[in-house]
């Protein structure tokens, strides 16, 4: 079986989480998008479609596999990348007959068709099969399903066996331990607690978890991640490979490579990669009023239907020692924020200061520089195409930066 994972043109509300990725690598749970639907898929060839300007490195990424180029002769599930599988909306898109389409409010869901016959912009939705599939189109909703994803996940990871394989002090104590997943290689020092009684705990290969950490399922900490000493990690939240975590987290989605290990609380928050959380760097994820949540997404105020939500930042953005940041707050891509006071509830991306130093734009030779520079400390080398997506989101998102001037 061939399946396509494509992007359309909702992409564009999920911004700033997509400036360097594409929409099927976002994290939903305890797995990307892509990895759902590839593990609902298992014995497929697998494609992408995306948008021009990160295909290179999205080719980089899967060099196994073709990038914007199909077989035009092989019938071929094409299968949206906002999607967010489960089991029945696998059912559906395998019994789609050769032409079909599964639409969802006029999105296409999926698709079986030959590759020259695929259109999305020219299909017929009164004849496609109709389905109240679940397709992302604000971050925030990732946040507010993550502790339903990462329990879905959890049966998927350990195939419904969850084991106590790594290195696991005798002074550290689990509660309900049968929903408790230790990898190989991890390390859970003592004074560690883990409280699944209300949900999974998967803790994956090589991670360490330091002495006197509290962690309240569901949750998820990815490969070769470091929990520091007496964190609080709290229901509903993902961490990433290769982090750096500490303080209070709560409902709360990190990508890999990126560090908040100071005290300091981030709840329900997207942090995207290479992201650096300065000491004691706060979001408050719930107005005085109680009421909706609202964010600016794609130059637009909307409503996000829930009471809390807390910070959306991008790739590569960084805040300072104390930085406060308000309820729904969006910080953009290569941001570097600090000083005295709340920062404004929209900072565009490749922006640099703060309230009481003015803001000004983040000089892309400069943001580029700091990037080859953490991501080196990591052991990664930033290519040249990671330098051309740069120069790309700098160009595209200049007009929003003008609210500075």
């Amino acid at each position: 079986m061939n399946i396509c994972i494509f992007e359309d043109e909702a992409v564009k509300t999920l911004s700033p989480m997509v400036n360097f990725r594409p929409v099927f690598d976002l994290r939903a749970g305890s797995l990307l998008i892509r990895e759902k639907i590839t593990s609902a898929f298992p014995d497929a060839k697998v494609s992408y479609l995306v948008r021009k300007t990160i295909a290179a490195s999205v080719q980089a990424s899967n060099p196994e596999s073709s990038v914007n180029t199909t077989n035009s002769d092989e019938e071929t599930l094409f299968i949206n990348g906002r999607l967010v599988i489960d089991n029945a909306i696998r059912k559906e898109i395998h019994s789609l007959a050769s032409g079909q389409i599964l639409s969802c409010n006029g999105d296409v869901v999926a698709a079986r068709k030959n590759a020259d016959s695929f259109d999305l912009n020219n299909f017929d939705s009164s004849d496609s099969v109709k389905y109240d599939a679940l397709l992302v189109n604000y971050i925030w909703e990732l946040i507010a399903m993550n502790g339903v994803q990462i329990e879905s996940d959890f049966k998927i990871l350990t195939q419904g066996n969850p084991s106590l394989i790594g290195n696991i002090s005798a002074e550290a104590h689990f509660i309900h331990s049968d929903n408790i997943h230790i990898s190989a290689g991890a390390d859970v020092q003592p004074g560690v607690v883990i409280n699944a009684k209300n949900g999974s705990v998967f803790v994956d290969e090589n991670a360490i978890i330091m002495p006197n950490t509290f962690i309240e399922g569901p949750v998820f900490i990815g490969k070769n991640t470091i929990v520091k000493a007496g964190a609080r990690i709290l229901s509903g939240t993902s961490v990433g490979e290769k982090c750096k975590v500490g303080g209070e987290v709560e409902e709360s989605i990190i990508h890999s490579y990126s560090n908040k290990q100071h005290d300091g609380f981030l709840g329900h928050s997207y942090l995207g990669s290479w992201v650096n959380l300065g000491a004691n760097t706060n979001t408050s994820d719930l107005k005085n009023d109680y009421g909706n949540v609202s964010m600016i997404c794609d130059g637009k105020m909307v409503d996000t239907g829930m009471m809390h939500v807390g910070l959306i930042m991008g790739d590569h953005s960084k805040t300072g020692i104390n930085t406060m940041l308000n309820t729904g707050t969006t910080v953009g891509s290569s941001c570097n924020m600090f000083g005295n006071g709340f920062h404004p509830n929209h900072i565009p991306s490749f922006t640099w200061g703060g309230p009481d130093t003015n803001y000004t734009e983040y000089r892309l030779d400069k943001a580029i520089h700091v990037a080859e520079k953490v991501m080196d400390r990591r052991g990664v080398q930033m290519t040249a195409d990671d330098k051309v997506m740069m120069q790309t989101v700098f160009d595209s998102t200049a007009e929003e930066r003008t609210i500075f001037s």
